[in-house]
């Protein structure tokens, strides 16, 4: 019974220490490993050349363009070095005397007139001109037997507003002679004298790049320096209204 009882001691007292070595041998986590805050750097990074920080309060200005450098392309010429060939066919009326004796108005009334002439573009703007004009007045109730005819060669000027649209508007003016021939009854009488002022304003409409037409306003002032019938000088007048013609042998 005492050697159970011992035995039994001895067994529990083993088992006691068996399970103590077991618990000593228990596996202690491994401590957290301390997070990098920034990876360090690679050998790239370092072989790189260091950066140049600015100079506070320097600025590298570059200069400004020259203005007289810069090119906006050619201005548009349809004129220079262009030669024209214009006419024009319209409606005359005539207004003034040709002397202080010979008033036109109560001899002669409005007919056809015609003009034709050639030109060349000196300037983007300018064309001069030379210009010939016929105009045909018919009689008048007070003086049914009466007629005039009227020859005129004018230098004149034209004056093209603008460029490179197929409307081209235009002033032309410029001077010359004018010759009358007026009948009167049985009695024909001639008069020669000096166109001082004639001036014209129209437009012409490019229908193709050679062709233009368009409408023309013209008054045209001359004084005559005989006189068969024996009065003194005065001045005549001329108002014509009709459709201008141009032909552009280089074209627009």
């Amino acid at each position: 019974m005492h050697k159970f009882a011992l035995f039994s001691v001895l067994m529990a007292t083993s088992t006691l220490g068996y399970a103590q070595s077991k618990v000593d041998r228990v596996p202690q986590p491994a401590p957290d490993s301390p997070i990098p805050l920034a990876p360090p750097p690679s050998d790239d990074i370092r072989d790189l050349p260091p950066i140049r920080h600015a100079q506070s309060g320097i600025v590298q200005q570059f200069p400004e363009p020259n203005s007289k450098l810069l090119i906006a392309g050619p201005l548009t010429d349809t004129v220079s070095h262009h030669f024209f060939a214009v006419g024009g066919v319209g409606y005359a009326s005539p207004a003034g005397s040709v002397d202080s004796q010979t008033p036109l108005r109560s001899r002669v009334s409005a007919g056809p007139a015609f003009v034709l002439g050639i030109g060349y573009g000196v300037s983007r703007n300018i064309d001069i001109e030379l210009n010939g004009a016929y105009t045909a007045y018919v009689n008048t109730t007070e003086c049914p037997d009466c007629s005039a005819k009227m020859y005129d060669a004018i230098g004149a000027i034209r004056y093209h507003l603008v460029q490179g649209v197929r409307f081209d508007p235009w002033l032309c003016t410029g001077v010359g002679v004018s010759i009358v021939e007026l009948k009167e009854l049985r009695d024909s009488r001639e008069y020669a004298g000096l166109r001082w002022f004639d001036l014209s304003i129209g437009g012409d409409w490019y229908a193709t790049r050679n062709f233009g037409f368009g409408p023309f306003l013209g008054i045209a002032l001359s004084t005559y320096l005989n006189h068969p019938t024996g009065g003194t000088s005065s001045v005549s007048a001329k108002l014509a209204l009709g459709i201008n013609l141009s032909f552009d042998t280089t074209g627009k």
